[in-house]
């Protein structure tokens, strides 16, 4: 007897398929490879990646911890917030969860045409971290994380932005770094706390004012914004039976 693993996707559903080939440049045998190590993941990580919804990590959405922001970039990218200082409450959100809200987002942006066209970049705004929030970073978490990042998500990461980072922050990218391969190195950016910086990479007229941009942006609840991800909730489930089954059969 053997275990022979059956990846079940599917084939005939087209958005499904042009999620991973868009990404990829329309490269069928890289779109494949990458749906590959999707899934994979998942199997060997099912904590992390099975019946993971947006309401299953709505609370950290709800304490704004996550976000997107409405607009997007002149390029048409997505913005994704992830306010891991003074916003995140260890007690209440766990790292775990965060992690889950990570992946959930790269998902559902995954989904859109305008950001399989677009990309993302993602602010991590570190204003208020401390060793507490530190503290909750192991190297094997770290390591998952950037394993899902660089070699799992299928979208266009156009850049990671870092701002407000104490010093205090060296030993939260200490745990990061040798886990970081080159193309995602070249991604990194960091700002501190000059917005000018930011608004070089980001245009201003896609950001909100206290991150030095032009935009309008009303400084809604994130329970709002967990409510339009609930939007994708059933889209999750039926995504979810997707992936690596494992069946005996005879060799």
């Amino acid at each position: 007897m053997m275990l022979k693993k059956h990846l079940n996707v599917p084939l005939k559903n087209d958005a499904f398929l042009i999620k991973f080939l868009r990404p990829c440049r329309y490269h069928q045998e890289t779109a494949f490879k990458m749906m590959r190590r999707f899934y994979k993941f998942k199997a060997k990580h099912p904590k992390y990646g099975m019946n993971i919804t947006p309401n299953a990590v709505r609370i950290v959405f709800d304490n704004d911890v996550f976000c997107f922001l409405p607009t997007r970039t002149s390029c048409g990218a997505r913005i994704m917030i992830m306010n891991i200082g003074t916003k995140w409450n260890p007690k209440e959100v766990k790292v775990e969860e965060m992690f889950k809200a990570i992946m959930v987002a790269i998902e559902i942006a995954m989904l859109e045409p305008k950001t399989q066209l677009g990309g993302v970049h993602v602010i991590i705004n570190v204003e208020g971290l401390s060793l507490v929030h530190i503290c909750q970073f192991s190297p094997h978490l770290a390591k998952l994380i950037i394993d899902w990042v660089q070699d799992c998500a299928a979208v266009r990461l156009n850049g990671i932005h870092i701002i407000n980072q104490p010093k205090i922050f060296t030993m939260l990218f200490q745990i990061f770094k040798p886990f970081l391969g080159e193309k995602l190195k070249k991604c990194i950016v960091f700002h501190g706390a000059d917005k000018k910086s930011l608004t070089r990479r980001i245009s201003p007229e896609s950001l909100p004012e206290h991150f030095g941009g032009t935009a309008d942006i009303p400084d809604y609840p994130g329970s709002l914004f967990s409510d339009m991800l609930f939007h994708y909730e059933e889209m999750f489930k039926e995504f979810g039976v997707y992936g690596y089954s494992t069946d005996k059969a005879k060799s």
